[in-house]
């Protein structure tokens, strides 16, 4: 069996001498009759397999078989393995023979197959790779342009409601301005008067809310709150019209106090010159009787100048009392004057103090003012973002109109209580005018010029407990 796989002999091999051919016929003729016989043994019914086919065959079919549809192995790792099982199976069929070179040759050629098939599924992937990415850059430029329309479509049909929502925007962005000028029109300043507060509830009333700059319950609410801030500002213009009468009651007061105290001044002043002048003319008035009796008798001069001493020590006993009264009168008048000056002072500074309180207070509001103003041109530029921004933007400004609302209402809440304060003193103040009206019989402008000086301090010993 082995002869006959192997076929022809090795051409080294050297043929039979010729006499020697009979016997050769008649084993080749034994062989046959042997191999006969052990195939008739192997194959009872006569039916021999087919030839075996070259494992260099069988791998070129399975990798032909494969690369027809390079898809599989690529995408499927499962395919892969199966793939390379089988190849790995019919590569395990070759039995390698390093001993001729017929075997050589077989094993060179199963490995080239092996090779090749390498090869050819690599550039099997390789065409598929390239194929993929030119459809994927189409897939990419036809999703470019889909989109680039379809976006350009989607503004054009969205560009009336685009336009509208920016001069809605713009809209409530000047409503808001106009409602934050309001509420900054309705703080009250320190350095606010009766004439200021009334000229801005005048302006405030005279706004209007009219269609289409305003909804109907946009204007409704603001025209409420117009009519709330007007009321409020007409209650501080009242507050402060009494309080400005008090306060120039006051200062007349003290401008009469201080026009007594000068009158007072000169009249001592006035006096003292008077007490001087009197003095010298009685000094004038001993020296020349002095004079006339040293010249009368000269007899007596001993006794005249006994006189004499004891009248010129009379003489500068008196004027040393009267230096030490001028004295005591110009320290008097010195501590009167130094006392209104240290009052003065501190007038002035509390002035200037209640000032820079004043002007602190109105940068602030104006900082504030100047804020919602810009707070509103920002919301103008910002109203052409993206629909997602705008949302965060309106919800943003809602917090801060909560954050000014609070605001707004603690303001309010410390206006009310220093309205109640004053309400408070103006009942205090009106129930001691009652009292002396009642107890010391006097008219009640009299009464309430005497409750003024009180409260200013100018009666001394003296209060009022609030």
């Amino acid at each position: 069996m082995t002869d006959l796989f192997e076929g022809k002999p090795d051409d080294q091999e050297a043929a039979p001498p010729a006499a020697a051919a009979p016997r050769t016929r008649k084993r080749k003729s034994e062989s046959k009759a042997a191999v006969a016989a052990e195939m008739a043994e192997k194959y009872p019914d006569g039916m021999p397999p087919p030839p075996p086919v070259a494992v260099e065959e069988s791998v070129g079919a399975l990798v032909a078989q494969t690369t027809a549809n390079p898809v599989a192995v690529f995408t499927d790792e499962a395919k892969f393995s199966e793939f390379y099982a089988k190849l790995k199976t019919e590569t395990a069929k070759h039995v390698p023979d390093v001993a001729t070179r017929k075997g050589r040759e077989a094993i060179a050629s199963l490995a080239f197959r092996v090779t090749k098939a390498k090869t050819t599924l690599d550039k099997a992937g390789l065409g598929l790779t390239e194929d993929w990415r030119t459809k994927i850059a189409l897939v990419n430029a036809s999703r470019s342009k889909m989109k680039a329309e379809l976006q350009g479509l989607a503004d054009e049909v969205r560009a009336p409601l685009t336009a509208w929502e920016v001069a809605e925007a713009k809209r409530v962005a000047t409503n808001e301005a106009i409602l934050a000028r309001m509420r900054a029109d309705a703080v009250i300043h320190d350095d606010d008067t009766s004439a200021t507060v009334e000229a801005r509830g005048r302006s405030l009333y005279a706004l209007t809310f009219t269609h289409p700059e305003w909804t109907e319950d946009e204007a409704a609410t603001a025209i409420a709150e117009r009519d709330q801030i007007v009321t409020a500002l007409l209650h501080a213009r009242n507050r402060l019209a009494r309080e400005e009468l008090d306060r120039a009651e006051l200062d007349k007061l003290r401008a009469e106090k201080a026009e007594r105290d000068e009158r007072d001044r000169i009249a001592a002043e006035e006096a003292e010159a008077e007490r001087q002048r009197l003095a010298q003319i009685e000094a004038d008035r001993l020296a020349e009787v002095a004079a006339q009796e040293a010249a009368a008798a000269a007899a007596k001069r001993a006794e005249e100048d006994a006189q004499a001493a004891r009248e010129a020590e009379a003489k500068r006993i008196e004027e040393a009392r009267a230096a030490a009264a001028a004295e005591a009168a110009a320290a008097a008048q010195r501590a009167a004057e130094e006392a209104q000056a240290e009052r003065q002072r501190e007038h002035d500074k509390a002035i200037a103090e209640a000032n820079a309180a004043a002007e602190e207070q109105r940068r602030a509001d104006q900082a504030r003012i100047d804020e919602a103003n810009e707070r509103a041109a920002q919301v103008a530029r910002e109203a052409q973002e993206a629909q997602a921004k705008r949302d965060a933007e309106i919800a943003e400004a809602a917090r801060l109109a909560q954050i000014e609302a609070d605001e707004r209402e603690a303001k309010r809440l410390a206006d009310q209580q220093r309205a109640e304060d004053l309400e408070h003193k103006g009942n205090v103040m009106r129930a001691a005018k009652e009292a002396i009206m009642e107890h010391g019989g006097v008219d009640e402008p009299t009464a309430r010029k005497i409750v003024l000086a009180l409260v200013a301090g100018t009666i001394p010993n003296t209060s009022v407990k609030f």
